[in-house]
C-alpha cells in the first residue's frame, strides 16, 4: 500500500472516529443538560455550555494527541489537513448546534423562542468553537506549532475551562436558581399543612378500585385512605392523554388553554403552575415522573426544584441507540426473533415500576431538611402493557388459553387479521383481570409511600391528592386503551385526605373536572388562586364546607370540561351538566354532536342526537347551555411540529401511528 493510499485511509479513519466523538458529545451534552435542568429548575445558562465545552476538549485529547500520530497526521499534506480540518470544525460549528436547536426548539411552534438566550448563547459558543477546531486542525497560522504542541494545547485549555466551570456548576447546588424562601408563607403557615403530596395513577379508571367498587379487592390501602378523607364520586380527566391532562391538573386551566395537545407536545411559557406557587410560597418542589411523555423536554418541569424523569438506561436517549432500534425495527418485519412484544427495542420501555420510583422517592423524602415541600408523583404501573409481577398475576389473572397477552394487540402473538380492537369478550375480561392486577400491585406500593411519610412522622402534616390523568377501555366500543372522551377514559378518581382541615368519610356526587384540583390545593393553603386558571375550588362542594354564610348551597350546573386531539387531524371536546353530556367535533369531525344522559345511559350507548332521536324539554335548556359552553373555548392548538424523539415514545406507548 503506498503511503499516499496509507494517508488517505488514516484522514478516512481519523475523521470517522471525529464525527463519532462528536455526535456523542452531542448526545451526551443532551443528557447532561437535562440532569442540570432538574436540579436548576430549567433556567441553569451554563449547564449546556459547560457540557459541551468539556466534552469537546476530551475528545480532542484523545483524539488529536494520541491518535493523530498513530494515524500519520503529521505526516499529511497542508491542504488535505486544512480539508479535513474545515470538515470537523464545520461538523462542530453547523450539525452541533442545529441538532441542539432541533432538541429544544423542534416541538415548539414558531421561531420566537429562538431568543432564549440560553439557546443563542449555546448556539454561538458551539459555532465557535467549531472555528476554533477546524484552525487549528487546518495549521493555523503556525503549522509547526500546531503540528507538534496544537492539539495537545487546545485540549487542555478547553479541559481546564470547562472544569473550572463544572465546578463552578456544582457550587452552585446549594443555591439553585429560583429557590424556595427560608420562612413558609404566613397563610400557609396559618393554615396547619406543610407538605402537598399529590400522586397521580396513571391510567387509571374509577370503577376498578375498591374506593368505588367495594365488591373489588384491587386497592384497600387506597380505601382506607379514602374513609379518611374525602371521596369524590364523579371527578372527570381533562383529556384521554397524558400530557393534555397533566398539564390541566398542574395548571387548573383546559387544555385549549394552555396548549399542550397531542399535537404540540409541549408546555407552553406563560402558563400558571402549582408547582411554581407552591414554591413561591415557601415550598420545596419535587417530581418523580414515570412515563416518556412525561419527559424534561415537554417544558413541564417549571416550578420544580428537582424533576426525576429518567425511566431508560441512558443509551436510550443517544443517536446511535436510535439507530439501532430502527435496524431493528425494520428487520423485524422479516425476522421474528427480533420483535419485542411492541417495545421499540429490548431493554427500553417508557416507563419505570413503583418500586423503582418509591426507591426514588424515599431517598428524597430522607435528604429533606425538614423544609415543607410540595412532591408530585406519577405511577404508570396500570398503563399498558398489562404484565404484572406474578404475585398479583397469580391474585386476579382469570382462567385464560386465547392468544392474547399484556401487550394486547402488540404481542407478537396477536392475529393480525382480527385488527385492532378486533378481541372477543373473553380476550376483554382476561385483559381486565391482568389490569387488576395492576392495580392491586400499584396500590402496595402506594401504601408504602404513605407509611414511609408515617415513619418519618409527616403523614397527618400532609395534604394527599390521588387521582389519575385518565382511565382505560377494557372492550368497550371495542377498544382497548385510551382514546376518545367516553366515560372508561374520563372517569377517574379523586380523594382529598388532610386530617386538620378535612373530615374524613365525606362523599361528593357533583360532577367534577381536572382543572378544580389545582385551586382547591391553593385554597386549602389560604394561598390565592392566578386569574388565568378555568376551575374553581372544590371545597364549597364538600359537605363540610357546603354552605356560604348566607346558607346558600353552591350551584351545580357549571360545566365540566374535557377536550382531545388525540388523531391529530380530528379533534373533541366534551362539556357536561349534571348526567347530560355533549360532544362535539371539530377538525375533519366538524359537525359530529353526541349527547348522552348519563344517568339513563351510564354505557353511553343511545346518542340522543342521532337521527331519528328526539332531546326532551326537560333537556333542551341544559343542551343549549352545553352548547354555549363548548363554544367559548379556544380552538385546540395543532400547531407542532412535535419533537421526533417523542413522537418516537408516543408511537411506542400506542399514542400515535
Amino acid at each position: 500500500m503506498s503511503n499516499q493510499t496509507q494517508r488517505s485511509f488514516a484522514a478516512f479513519l481519523t475523521g470517522a472516529v471525529v464525527l463519532a466523538v462528536l455526535s456523542a458529545s452531542i448526545d451526551a451534552s443532551w443528557t447532561v443538560w437535562s440532569q442540570a435542568n432538574r436540579l436548576f429548575d430549567g433556567h441553569l445558562l451554563w449547564s449546556t455550555v459547560a457540557a459541551h465545552v468539556l466534552l469537546a476538549g476530551l475528545g480532542a485529547l484523545v483524539l488529536y494527541p494520541v491518535l493523530g500520530p498513530l494515524l500519520a497526521w503529521r505526516a499529511m499534506s497542508r491542504p488535505f489537513r486544512a480539508g479535513f480540518g474545515v470538515a470537523a470544525g464545520g461538523f462542530l460549528a453547523v450539525f452541533g448546534p442545529f441538532l441542539y436547536v432541533v432538541d429544544l426548539v423542534g416541538n415548539r411552534s414558531g421561531l420566537g423562542h429562538l431568543v432564549e438566550p440560553r439557546i443563542l448563547v449555546t448556539v454561538v459558543l458551539l459555532i465557535a468553537l467549531g472555528c476554533v477546531v477546524g484552525w487549528l486542525l487546518a495549521g493555523g497560522r503556525k503549522q509547526s506549532t500546531v503540528k507538534e504542541r496544537g492539539p495537545l494545547a487546545f485540549s487542555l485549555v478547553v479541559i481546564v475551562i470547562s472544569v473550572a466551570g463544572w465546578l463552578s456548576i456544582h457550587a452552585l447546588r446549594s443555591k439553585p436558581l429560583h429557590a424556595p424562601p427560608r420562612r413558609l408563607n404566613d397563610a400557609v403557615a396559618a393554615s396547619g399543612i406543610r407538605n402537598v403530596l399529590w400522586i397521580v395513577l396513571d391510567t387509571t379508571r374509577r370503577d376498578r378500585m375498591t374506593v368505588y367498587d367495594p365488591s373489588l379487592e384491587t386497592t384497600p390501602r387506597l380505601a382506607a385512605l379514602a374513609k379518611e378523607g374525602v371521596v369524590f364520586d364523579n371527578a372527570s380527566s381533562a383529556a384521554s392523554f397524558t400530557l393534555s391532562s397533566h398539564a390541566t391538573m398542574l395548571t387548573g386551566r383546559h387544555p385549549s388553554s394552555h396548549g399542550s395537545t397531542h399535537s404540540t407536545l409541549f408546555f407552553r411559557p406563560g402558563n400558571p403552575s402549582l408547582a411554581v406557587e407552591l414554591r413561591d410560597a415557601g415550598l420545596r418542589t419535587a417530581a418523580f415522573v414515570s412515563n416518556h411523555v412525561l419527559r424534561i423536554e415537554t417544558g413541564i418541569t417549571g416550578g420544580f426544584g428537582m424533576y426525576d424523569d429518567i425511566v431508560d438506561p441512558q443509551l436510550c436517549y443517544t443517536s446511535i441507540w436510535q439507530l439501532v432500534h430502527n435496524v431493528q425495527a425494520t428487520l423485524s418485519i422479516w425476522f421474528r426473533a427480533l420483535r419485542n412484544n411492541g417495545q421499540p427495542h429490548w431493554f427500553e420501555n417508557h416507563q419505570r415500576s413503583a418500586a423503582e420510583q418509591n426507591e426514588r422517592i424515599f431517598a428524597w423524602l430522607d435528604e429533606n431538611d425538614d423544609t415543607p415541600f410540595f412532591l408530585f408523583v406519577n405511577y404508570y404501573d396500570a398503563h399498558w402493557p398489562y404484565l404484572p409481577e406474578p404475585e398479583y398475576k397469580e391474585r386476579f389473572a382469570i382462567p385464560y388459553d386465547g392468544p392474547i397477552t399484556g401487550y394486547a394487540e402488540r404481542g407478537d402473538d396477536f392475529d393480525r387479521s382480527r385488527g385492532v380492537g378486533g378481541y372477543t369478550e373473553e380476550d376483554a375480561r382476561y385483559l381486565l383481570s391482568l389490569y387488576d392486577a395492576e392495580l392491586a400491585y400499584l396500590d402496595h406500593h402506594v401504601g408504602a409511600l404513605l407509611d414511609k411519610l408515617d415513619a418519618l412522622g409527616q403523614l397527618d402534616d400532609t395534604l394527599v391528592v390521588v387521582t389519575a390523568d385518565h382511565g382505560e377501555h377494557f372492550g368497550e366500543r371495542n377498544m382497548i386503551g385510551h382514546s376518545l372522551l367516553y366515560e372508561p377514559a374520563l372517569a377517574v378518581p379523586l380523594i382529598l385526605r388532610e386530617p386538620k382541615n378535612l373530615v374524613g368519610g365525606q362523599r361528593v356526587a357533583d360532577p367534577v373536572q381536572a382543572a378544580d384540583v389545582a385551586p382547591t390545593v391553593l385554597d386549602l393553603l389560604g394561598l390565592p388562586v392566578p386569574d388565568l386558571v378555568d376551575g374553581k375550588s372544590l371545597l364549597p362542594r364538600i359537605p363540610q364546607f357546603a354552605h356560604d354564610a348566607s346558607g346558600t348551597p353552591p350551584p351545580t350546573d357549571s360545566p365540566v370540561i374535557a377536550e382531545d386531539n388525540y388523531f391529530l387531524d380530528a379533534s373533541t371536546k366534551m362539556a357536561r351538566i349534571g348526567a347530560l353530556k355533549l360532544l362535539v367535533g371539530f377538525g375533519e369531525r366538524e359537525g359530529e354532536e353526541e349527547l348522552y344522559d348519563l344517568a339513563a345511559d351510564p354505557a353511553e350507548e343511545h346518542n340522543l342526537l342521532a337521527p331519528g332521536a328526539t332531546v326532551s324539554e326537560e333537556h333542551r335548556a341544559t343542551l343549549d347551555a352545553l352548547r354555549a359552553a363548548i363554544a367559548a373555548l379556544p380552538e385546540l392548538r395543532t400547531d407542532g411540529p412535535a419533537n421526533p424523539k417523542m413522537r418516537a415514545a408516543l408511537e411506542a406507548l400506542g399514542y400515535a401511528e
